[in-house]
């Protein structure tokens, strides 16, 4: 019970380090961010999605793009209590973020015996840079986690007291959290298999242990088979995207014999294991700035040293059942973006995150309590004297030539000093503890920086990715909008969901009334005559400026506003036909 104390704590403190400059950070929604908004607000609303279906089990978003419910579901609930707002969409991911902390506390508490060692674990879990990024924007790439974690949690519980209840809440985990998100449809079923290969080895009473972890993943796929066959195209749909092929005019043998053809095979081989390259990990992150900030990697800098040590501890001492299903667990997590071959996705693998972290953990209990068997003095001082040296022959070389010192002049002659130091008191120690404490110093130093980074210059570097400023452009126009009636809005067809977004907008202000005001058209084809008088033009600043062909009606227009960009600039300009009925 003490635990579970703990673990709501460690939650709500997660929840204060992931919350602030919600709003703000990101700069903007995005599109799919938008999609799930307005899904979750209608059925918050009505129980309806936005189509009128009561309840549903998936959600078309956009005409032939089906989403997951449970984000929906889970973002209704909130919004049962919140206004519609940027920020009231994102705190579900926000809370989904503290569980997972929470959660591997559990298991870090059951598995390292020590709730020092678990305290760390959900520290790691917290302070890693793709599971901060991920918890704080309304999409459903972090919401299979915590099924994962429940599933882990559930099957550490069975190995310790053979519990079948306990097999068949792990199944149902991981069969509920099939509808998290698209690749908990690889991901799934590949921890069943992986469950039901540690059963077998165990010879865990495999048969009926197998048809219970079965049956709780079946359970919920089972309820879903009517609406999947009232609405095969939620079916077809996730296969002309994510099927072999990626919807190319095939049928189904041609694409999967197209698909495991030799060289399709080895590229997609060469991409897993492009997954596991360094400089992703623990580097740079993901190719998207969206789910990176490309100034930290998935993990932090010194999860480098720690995972590579926790997977050697694991396989080589340990060698138990729930070793194996955790570095079998970091393994396959790079699976569901190599079926589709994409590369840097990291958000298609927020799963090798928990794995990653326990494995972390691990390596650093080890390297907490191992003996010393040589000396680093010997290896340490001639890598220290080297780097003095180069600094500070760089130094005397940049001042010679009137340039000034070098930004990695005193850090290099700090990082040598520090290896010499830490050499010595490491060697004097005759244990690796002192090497283990400066990796969590180091860790929590890099986790500053990056916080600070992702709070304050990400924000100008992401406006792009997370499609510029179109909450700025709808409000304006949504605050000129005269109460009880409605002024159309015209909006050039090169704003891409731009009814998505004036649909999010006009619910955050309460004018619902709104939403069929909205009219998309052509600028380089619709003349002066075709626009309605009084109306508001929403099109890009390119566009009103003339720098992407003709805009025929340009000449009757006056220009309201160009909305003011994060970075600086502006993207959307706003226009009217009429100054006079249109006053903000």
């Amino acid at each position: 019970m003490k635990n579970l104390w703990i673990a709501a704590v460690i939650a709500v403190v997660v929840l204060c380090l992931y919350l602030p400059e919600l709003t703000r950070v990101p700069p903007y929604l995005h599109h799919d961010e938008v999609f799930f908004a307005n899904q979750a607000h209608a059925i918050a609303a009505t129980g309806r999605d936005t189509d009128g279906r009561f309840l549903p089990l998936s959600f078309e978003v956009y005409p032939g793009s089906w989403f997951q419910p449970i984000l929906v579901y889970f973002t209704a609930l909130f919004l049962k209590l919140l206004p519609l707002s940027e920020g009231a969409v994102r705190v579900p991911s926000v809370v989904v973020g503290a569980i997972d902390a929470a959660l591997v506390y559990l298991i870090a508490a059951r598995v390292f015996g020590s709730r020092r060692w678990a305290l760390v674990a959900s520290a790691l879990m917290a302070l890693t840079p793709a599971h901060l990024i991920h918890a704080r924007i309304a999409m459903d790439y972090l919401y299979p986690i915590p099924f994962v974690l429940l599933w882990l949690l559930c099957v550490t519980v069975y190995l310790e007291r053979r519990t079948p209840s306990m097999l068949f809440l792990a199944g149902l985990s991981l069969g509920v959290g099939f509808f998290s998100y698209v690749a908990a449809w690889a991901l799934m079923p590949i921890y069943i298999c992986i469950t039901g290969a540690v059963i077998l080895t165990k010879r865990l009473t495999p048969l009926k242990s197998l048809a219970v972890l079965i049956g709780g993943f079946a359970a919920p796929l089972v309820l879903a088979v009517p609406f999947m066959l009232q609405h095969p195209e939620t079916l077809t749909a996730k296969w002309r995207l994510y099927g072999p092929g990626n919807g190319a005019a095939l049928n189904l043998v041609q694409q999967l014999s197209d698909y495991l053809s030799y060289g399709i095979l080895s590229d997609r081989v060469s991409l897993y294991f492009e997954f596991f390259n360094p400089s992703y990990l623990f580097m740079s992150g993901g190719v998207k700035i969206v789910s990176s900030t490309r100034s930290a990697g998935v993990f932090l800098l010194p999860l480098a040293i720690l995972i590579p040590i926790g997977i050697y501890q694991l396989v080589r001492y340990r060698k138990d059942a729930w070793s194996a299903v955790v570095v079998a667990g970091f393994a396959a997590a790079p699976i569901a973006a190599v079926l589709i071959s994409e590369h840097g996705a990291v958000e298609r693998e927020l799963e090798v995150i928990p794995f990653g972290i326990l494995l972390a953990t691990s390596g650093l209990q080890w390297l907490w309590s191992a003996p010393l068997r040589t000396r680093l003095r010997p290896t340490a001082a001639p890598i220290a004297i080297g780097g003095v040296l180069l600094s500070v022959s760089y130094a005397a070389w940049t001042l010679a030539h009137g340039r000034g010192l070098s930004r990695m002049t005193l850090p290099l002659l700090l990082v040598s000093a520090a290896a010499f130091v830490i050499a010595w008191l490491t060697d004097r120690a005759k244990s690796w503890r002192t090497i283990a404490a400066c990796l969590l110093v180091l860790t929590g130093v890099q986790f500053v920086a990056f916080y600070h980074d992702y709070l304050t210059d990400y924000r100008r570097r992401a406006a792009g990715w997370f499609e510029f400023n179109h909450a700025g452009a709808m409000e304006d126009i949504v605050a000129r909008e005269p109460p009880g009636r409605a002024i159309p809005v015209l909006v050039s067809q090169n704003m891409q969901y731009a009814d998505a977004f004036w649909r999010f907008y006009c619910s955050k202000a309460g004018r619902d009334d709104l939403r069929l005001a909205l009219k998309v058209f052509d600028p380089a084809t619709t003349g002066a005559d075709a626009i309605p008088s009084p109306s508001f033009v929403l099109v890009l600043r390119a566009e009103a400026d003339g720098e992407l062909g003709p805009f025929p009606a340009r000449t009757r227009l006056a220009l309201l506003t160009q909305v003011p960009e994060v970075g600086g600039g502006s993207m959307f300009s706003v226009l009217t036909t009429d100054t006079t009925t249109v006053a903000k």
